[in-house]
């Protein structure tokens, strides 16, 4: 219920569609997924399940979310045991090539103290500024608009993203160094701040793993 890696063989053509279900073992359905073609020079397809099976993002590209669900996951939306991949030839189902998928859970439905993922969205205001609440305080995160063009900005606290400071992000889809701006946002005790990174009035997405706990004692 957290993460897990899977590889497999694409079996598509590109018309009639011909999709395959892929089994996987993260005990749960995924809220996010990311699959890059091994065998060839192809973008990193994602999936998050705010934005559904009738959509996909590209992580190493800037683009808003793309109707091409039917493509990449046969518009089906994945289960506790399988994900589907459809049959487009540039995204996740070429026949006779080779694919990772990356899946991760979502712990929205778990007891509080035993969440440690969360995959969400977020609408900002006027301004540009959302507050996202987790329940806890994240260590990771990534960002992306989804109704227009926007970089995948990434916060972790071992590059010194805490809150009040001048912390450093990195953009997935670019090759560039990591940047400083100390006003995108903060983690905070039960989540974190979007300050302008996706601008105002806008809709993104995230992911959200959380900072180290330590398991309250249940007995003397």
């Amino acid at each position: 219920k957290f993460f897990d890696v899977v590889t497999y063989t694409g079996n598509g053509t590109t018309l009639p569609y011909i999709s395959q279900a892929v089994s996987h073992n993260l005990g749960a359905v995924p809220a996010m997924m990311i699959v890059k073609q091994t065998s060839g020079a192809n973008g990193w397809v994602v999936y998050h399940k705010d934005i559904g099976n009738t959509h996909n993002l590209t992580l190493d590209e800037t683009t808003a979310k793309e109707a091409g669900g039917l493509a990449a996951w046969n518009n089906t939306t994945p289960t506790d045991t399988v994900f589907t991949v459809g049959a487009d030839s540039n995204l996740t189902n070429k026949s006779g090539q080779t694919f990772v998928a990356y899946l991760f859970a979502d712990n929205s439905s778990e007891d509080a103290d035993d969440q440690m993922i969360k995959c969400g969205s977020y609408t900002t205001d006027g301004s540009g500024n959302a507050s996202i609440n987790l329940g806890w305080e994240p260590q990771w995160v990534i960002t992306k608009k989804t109704d227009g063009t926007g970089a995948w900005n990434i916060w972790d606290t071992a590059r010194g993203w805490t809150n009040g400071s001048n912390y450093n992000y990195l953009e997935a889809n670019t090759s560039a160094a990591e940047t400083g701006n100390s006003n995108y946002g903060n983690p905070t005790a039960t989540g974190f701040t979007s300050n302008g990174v996706i601008g105002t009035n806008a809709n993104g997405i995230y992911m959200a793993i959380r900072a180290p706990m330590m398991v309250e004692p249940e007995a003397a």
